[in-house]
């Protein structure tokens, strides 16, 4: 049995976690689909199984999958619905990688990992850099 909390993905390799299940969620792209439950993800897999069955993944393995061999994927959904007519709540259910990453981190005890990129990342060290300069004067 996984640890807690841990998450399910759709395999073609259980053994190698390879080939994970993507979606194409409608006007940001292909996202690695991410189950919170193993009963998500065989529910999923009910419409959709094409040889994939579900595999348990831990958040420390999930974070090197995610900066490694998936990190092709930009984003990740969670529980995604089978339906065809399913785009909206695709997008709803979608968030960054780096985004996700961060929460992995932060609530599950993975220390504390920054994985913002780019102008946000900027933005994000300027603020920290201004809260501490503004400590120093006090």
């Amino acid at each position: 049995m996984r640890g807690l909390p841990g998450f399910w993905v759709a395999c073609r390799n259980p053994e190698a976690l390879s080939d994970p299940l993507a979606v194409s969620v409608p006007g940001l792209g292909e996202a690695l689909a991410l189950f919170c439950f193993e009963e998500e993800a065989m529910f999923y897999l009910g419409y959709e199984g094409d040889g994939l069955c579900p595999c348990p993944v831990g958040p420390d393995e999930l974070t090197g999958l995610l900066l490694r061999s998936w990190s092709r994927f930009d984003l990740i959904t969670l529980d995604p619905m089978p339906e065809n007519g399913a785009g909206v709540m695709l997008r709803l259910a979608s968030m960054r990688r780096d985004d996700f990453l961060n929460y992995l981190a932060s609530r599950c005890g993975l220390g504390q990992r920054a994985f913002a990129s780019g102008s946000r990342a900027r933005r994000n060290s300027r603020l920290v850099a201004t809260s501490h300069e503004g400590g120093e004067r006090s």
